[in-house]
């Protein structure tokens, strides 16, 4: 069992302005953060949208995007409960 609780949020409109819709995997939103980079979601002539940020008030990216993106590939978001009923932290699975 692992404990979560940093989502992942995006700007739904920003994505389907770069004609991509609710993404379904790691690869759609890879995607998306590319397509925000590389196009002009917020409408202001630029190709200078960040595509990725941290909403972690110490973006340090062992917990505001470990916690994040790190869920999409199994990472505990800081602890999980191990095998043995024994709280791990993050730094120590495979993951």
């Amino acid at each position: 069992m692992t404990l979560r609780s940093r989502p992942l949020g995006w700007a739904l409109g920003w994505a389907e302005k770069v004609g991509l819709g609710q993404q379904k995997n790691a690869d759609d939103v890879l995607a998306m953060f590319t397509a925000f980079a590389k196009s002009d979601p917020d409408g202001n002539g630029s190709a200078d949208t960040f595509g990725l940020s941290s909403s972690s008030p110490n973006p340090n990216f062992g917990v505001g995007f470990t916690g994040s993106l790190g869920q999409m590939f199994g990472v505990p978001n800081v602890w999980s409960l191990g095998s043995d009923g024994a709280l791990v932290h993050m730094v120590e699975t495979d993951e």
